[in-house]
């Protein structure tokens, strides 16, 4: 995180565990726009969040997903929390 809150830094990749990447998601997305690329460095390709978290945490998800064979898993939402903007 100490790299994403410098202001020189433009982009940046991140390599972590799905794991920690999804306990700091919240962190993540305030920095989504410095983010260009993002991979698990383990077996689990998946993030599980909740419907709330989707809608909160979109542009730092999409990028999560952009990755290859990382997919992101809803769980508890309502239909109107993970329709299509």
């Amino acid at each position: 995180m100490n790299a994403l809150r410098h202001h020189a830094v433009s982009t940046i990749e991140i390599s972590d565990t799905a794991q920690n990447i999804a306990k700091n998601l919240d962190a993540l997305q305030a920095y989504a726009s410095k983010i260009r690329a993002m991979s698990a460095s383990g077996a689990t390709q998946k993030i599980i969040v909740t419907g709330t978290q989707y809608q909160k945490d979109q542009d730092i998800l999409a990028v999560w997903a952009a990755g290859s064979g990382q997919t992101v898993g809803i769980n508890g939402a309502k239909a109107s929390q993970v329709e299509p903007g």
